[in-house]
């Protein structure tokens, strides 16, 4: 059966425009979403058949499709915008976040320190000089923004004479940027422009002349083929892009084994005559070095440093010595050392061990190596000396540890850290732990003395103790009244580390509860928690989350009618499985470009990139793996199902925006008549990343009114 568009998109055109024209919408006598048309496909894998009654949604080029997505989000936007806490939030919100500015961490070249930072009303950030204590725009994008342009700084990176600044500036959020060189002193831009380039940021060449940079495939966005091919390429200064040399790409070279879907990425370092290229999907694969001049001439000799079956760990070369970092075993991790002129560079030296945590941030300096470990949402800092002593240092705040980046002097390196209610701050800390704040930004005047953070173990259904984060109130009373929004995500290894969020306090005024559940697939207690919640263990982190919920329900936190959690990306197989599988226990569900149709990711253009981490359906075993952890595919008829808010980026190419539509439309079709609204909002000018503080104020407007909406009924 056809679409009538006009019929479905009438609805939503009739609400917007009598909101437009000032007339009170009461969102909860809109309609309840525009519906899509049935399509059915029917796949076989193995001895199971799926149908997919939303296949159509995967091609781009489909009449209904846009409108679809168009009128999806003009029904969302003005439901949610009516609510009545609407446009008090909206305007608290913005005055938490107003001195909320977000800074990189600095480049530092005696006194002067070159850093990014982004005002909260600002949708990309700036590059600000500051020395002798003044401070000056070098560079605002701005100047090549045109009208209504969705400009996004996708990477940046300095030479190492700080004379220059590579600036990887995107459109609409698709992660694909063209490069702009900056000259520090002058403040101005150098005229070539290099097209198609993709994260990381360009690697300069010690004397800043060049650098090499990645450079994205010709496939179709929103295609396989659009991550394949990547090749690693070299600039330099002054010469036509056109003609940069390919360094590396697939078959460039009889050494090097680089895969169709493989990111090819080359490092220089500075005190090393050393390249690096690297090969990954989202996992590391293989590591090959050569000498840079030999690079340079044309005439690599690439030696294999690691195999792609085996992948390879953290590293950086400092002259010849290549030092590695990484996991061990099941809970250990070690840091190494290898001498790249001996007769036998293979042989490592260890230099010291950990238990316990992951691995997440490190820098290597002149004196040795800083890492910081991650374990429960907090981190440790350690310093391993070139002779092999191992020190931990004590950190100014108790926190995480949000970046490590090298100081200017031998032994100094700067920290980025923040706490659940302490905004960010810098700090030089050198390998004896004295320690100086830099302050990039103004201080913060949102008073956070009302509130309190306590760290609780769950106990899981298998008897594992799960580490949940509950920020309320100080002496607020438990005795369920109190709206509670659970935020996780659970993948990668990566941790929900403590994160100060300003914008959370509007909830927690509204005498609301913040919880951060640490699931098993994060990286809070090591490697085996990692592993425990990945492929075909992830059902531990969508019932991880189930049982945190249930702990703060049983505790007096909240109650099941007040209930919100929340998720994003990765975060959505959480969030959308915790729904389906205990649909009666949340009030609300929100998904922010959230991976729910598992089973088809491969398909789309980030697919193949997942595999290490999910599985795939070339096996019985991943398929069934990909099948349990699949949201859309586990919406069943008549069942009543909460409130749900699905957000996504149109322009999304790690995790494809149809994730989302198909999750709308199935519940809308299959929930019973007493479930609750189900919300797609589409932002067509994003992609997976959020970008300003004004997006994040806008969001957590619709988010923190639909809870307290739904907790007053």
């Amino acid at each position: 059966m056809q679409l009538n568009r006009r019929r479905f998109l009438l609805g939503a055109t009739v609400a917007v425009t009598a909101a437009a024209a000032g007339l009170r919408v009461n969102a909860r006598q809109l309609a309840s979403g525009p519906q899509a048309r049935l399509e059915p496909v029917s796949d076989t894998y193995f001895d199971r058949t799926v149908v997919d009654p939303y296949r159509w949604m995967e091609a781009p080029s489909d009449p209904d499709w846009l409108p679809w997505l168009r009128a999806n989000d003009a029904h969302a936007r003005t439901a949610l915008e009516a609510l009545p806490d609407h446009a008090s939030l909206l305007s608290r919100l913005g005055e938490l976040g107003a001195d909320h500015a977000m800074v990189s961490l600095p480049y530092q070249r005696g006194d002067r320190f070159l850093f990014l930072r982004q005002a909260p009303d600002a949708s990309w950030p700036v590059v600000v000089a500051r020395e002798g204590g003044r401070e000056r725009i070098v560079f605002d994008p701005v100047e090549l923004a045109g009208p209504n342009d969705a400009l996004s700084l996708v990477f940046w990176s300095v030479s190492p004479d700080e004379r220059f600044i590579s600036l990887g500036l995107g459109r609409d959020g698709t992660e694909e940027a063209v490069i702009h060189i900056l000259d520090v002193e002058s403040g101005t831009l150098l005229a070539e422009r290099i097209e198609g380039a993709i994260a990381p940021g360009p690697a300069w060449v010690a004397d800043g002349s060049g650098f090499f940079y990645s450079h994205g495939g010709e496939g179709e966005f929103g295609t396989q083929a659009y991550r394949a091919d990547i090749s690693s390429r070299y600039h330099r200064l002054g010469d036509d892009p056109s003609q940069d040399r390919v360094i590396l790409a697939r078959g460039a070279d009889p050494r090097v084994r680089v895969d169709p879907y493989d990111g090819v990425t080359l490092r220089t370092f500075r005190n090393s005559s050393w390249v690096t290229a690297e090969t990954s999907t989202l996992a590391n694969k293989g590591l090959w070095r050569a000498r840079l001049e030999d690079v340079l001439a044309g005439l690599p000799r690439w030696i294999e440093t690691y195999s792609p079956d085996q992948g390879f760990p953290d590293y950086a070369i400092k002259g010849d010595e290549l030092w590695v970092w990484g996991a061990t075993g099941e809970d250990t991790g070690a840091v190494g050392r290898r001498d790249l002129s001996a007769a036998n560079p293979n042989l490592e030296t260890t230099m010291a061990t950990f238990r316990g945590g992951l691995f997440n941030q490190s820098s290597l300096v002149d004196h040795g190596l800083y890492v910081s470990v991650d374990g429960d949402g907090y981190s440790q800092l350690f310093f391993i000396s070139n002779e092999g002593d191992g020190l931990e240092l004590s950190l100014p705040v108790q926190g995480a540890i949000q970046d490590l980046a090298y100081g200017e002097g031998p032994d100094e390196v700067f920290v980025y850290q923040t706490t659940w209610l302490e905004p960010l701050s810098i700090w030089r800390i050198n390998a004896a732990g004295a320690s100086e704040r830099i302050q990039l930004t103004s201080p913060s005047r949102v008073d956070v003395s009302d509130y309190e953070v306590r760290r609780e173990l769950v106990v899981a259904r298998d008897r594992t103790r799960v580490p949940l984060t509950v920020i309320a109130r100080r002496g607020l009373a438990r005795n369920g009244a109190a709206p509670c929004m659970i935020r996780v995500y659970g993948a990668y290894g990566e941790s929900m580390a403590a994160d100060f969020d300003p914008l959370a306090l509007a909830l927690l005024e509204r005498d609301g509860v913040v919880a951060i559940a640490h699931v098993r697939g994060g990286g809070e207690r090591g490697r085996l928690w990692w592993e425990a919640g990945k492929g075909a263990t992830k059902p531990n982190t969508w019932r991880d989350l189930i049982d945190c919920a249930e702990h703060l329900v049983a505790n007096g936190w909240t109650d099941t009618d007040r209930l919100g959690i929340m998720g994003a990306s990765a975060g959505g197989i959480a969030v959308g499985r915790a729904m389906t599988e205990r649909p009666d226990l949340f009030a609300l569900v929100i998904s922010q470009v959230g991976l729910l149709n598992a089973v088809r990711f491969e398909a789309e253009t980030n697919g193949v990139a997942n595999v290490p981490e999910f599985g795939s359906t070339a096996t019985k075993s991943g398929f069934l793996g990909l099948y349990a952890m699949d949201t859309y595919h586990h919406i069943q008829d008549g069942v009543r199902y909460p409130t749900v808010l699905l957000e996504h980026g149109a322009n999304d190419s790690r995790v494809a925006v149809w994730h989302s539509a198909k999750t709308a439309a199935r519940l809308r079709a299959a929930a019973a008549p007493d479930s609750g609204d189900v919300y797609f909002r589409v932002d067509f000018d994003r992609g997976h990343f959020g970008g300003s503080v004004g997006a994040e104020i806008n969001f957590r407007a619709r988010a923190y009114a639909l809870l307290l909406d739904l907790a007053r009924r």
